[in-house]
């Protein structure tokens, strides 16, 4: 423990002084690794004087890491509750249009690019249904393998994908949807239905009130927010991948905010949620931001 104290003062993360036997246990408690994912940044920041303190303070450090807790909780209620509605109104959306099955016809999807051609997203689908433990799955798989020799297979392998899609082509798009990871979900909801001129995804963005030309980067922003959610990653100070577009309701509140920032992100998860419901969860974060300057910074700004 205290060459990890060390560590941090000889590297100029906080003020030796200010590394109380408390800040010691709770250190202890976490990887190292993830904790100097704050103190970097919150040097970097005091190096350059824009952190409002005047000292490299240990406890700041750990009031960053409790504040990133809180927002984690409150936006993976909100996560839930959209994976929840995209979930429904796919199935509603596909289910009406063609029926509950059919989802692993190759033909049903757009060629994303040649390094993601159509066989891929029937493969993805397919890893998902074989690894879901779900019991009406599991005894529709065996009543399909019931006069077959052998034991049925249980996950999916490249070299046994025609015999898994034969295995799993009556399933119904309900009864699978649950095992697909929200990464997955998104693939399909952009993907599908690629030669009927109105693909699935325009259908629902008209459904959840969301502008179709934003509504593929609000989709990869959440997918995004969830899986840092998911692995307990660090929210202060991340910069996500792709920046989505932004949304008209929240122009106002977005306009002082890097389009790569957390609370951009967390912007558009509010998007997919009803319209009362969006607004009350971006008034909650912006109360629970208010007064916590340093933090703040660190969701608004991705630098």
């Amino acid at each position: 423990m205290e060459q990890r104290v060390r560590y941090l003062v000889d590297h100029g993360y906080v003020d030796g002084s200010t590394i109380t036997d408390a800040h010691r246990s709770r250190l202890a408690a976490l990887n190292f690794h993830y904790f100097l994912g704050y103190a970097g940044n919150y040097r970097a920041l005091a190096d350059r004087g824009r952190t409002g303190l005047p000292a490299k303070d240990a406890a700041d450090l750990f009031r960053l890491i409790d504040l990133d807790a809180r927002l984690a909780g409150m936006v993976h209620d909100r996560l839930r509750a959209v994976e929840w509605r995209l979930r429904a109104m796919v199935v509603d959306l596909y289910c009406g249009t063609y029926g509950p099955t059919g989802f692993l016809d190759e033909g049903r999807y757009l060629r994303v690019s040649k390094d993601e051609p159509a066989r891929a997203m029937v493969a993805t689908i397919l890893r998902d249904i074989y690894r879901h433990d779900e019991p009406y799955v599991g005894r529709a798989l065996d009543a399909a393998w019931a006069d077959r020799a052998g034991e049925r297979p249980r996950k999916y392998r490249p070299g046994d994908h025609d015999l898994l899609l034969e295995l799993a082509g009556e399933l119904p798009l309900w009864a699978v949807i649950d095992a697909f990871s929200l990464g997955t979900l998104g693939r399909f909801i952009m993907t599908c239905d690629g030669d009927a001129g109105a693909p699935l995804w325009r259908d629902l963005a008209g459904q959840l009130g969301v502008n179709a030309r934003i509504f593929p980067t609000q989709i990869k922003a959440v997918t995004y927010l969830r899986n840092t959610v998911a692995h307990h990653s660090r929210l202060w100070m991340r910069t996500t991948r792709d920046g989505a577009k932004k949304p008209k309701r929240f122009a106002k509140r977005l306009r002082d905010v890097d389009s790569k920032s957390m609370y951009w992100a967390i912007l558009a998860l509010a998007t997919f949620l009803p319209g009362a419901e969006g607004r009350r969860f971006v008034a909650e974060l912006d109360d629970f931001l208010d007064g916590e300057d340093l933090y703040r910074r660190g969701i608004t700004r991705s630098g």
